[in-house]
């Protein structure tokens, strides 16, 4: 008979900018443990160790430099000054 082995829930998270800083909806793969939200008014602090996400989806808009009017939203200006954070475009 085959082994089972235990696997750790494993914490996933999406975000979007909001005017409060970020919105997270955490969830754990793999556990009954229920969805969590929360603001952040830092990028870095949805990374604390209290969650420690695996993974984390960044929902970023694709917007042009020069259609980013005034100072723009943080989002659309991180993403255009070559933030490590932002690798990915789907």
């Amino acid at each position: 008979m085959p082994e089972t082995v235990a696997v750790d829930p494993i914490c996933v998270v999406g975000v979007d900018g909001c005017k409060a800083g970020w919105v997270a909806i955490f969830r754990w793969a793999g556990s009954d443990r229920a969805p969590e939200v929360q603001i952040f008014p830092h990028f870095a602090d949805l990374l604390a160790p209290d969650y420690a996400p695996h993974k984390v989806a960044v929902d970023i808009p694709v917007g042009l430099p020069e259609k980013i009017s005034g100072n723009g939203r943080g989002p659309e200006k991180s993403k255009h000054q070559g933030n490590p954070l932002c690798i990915g475009f789907f």
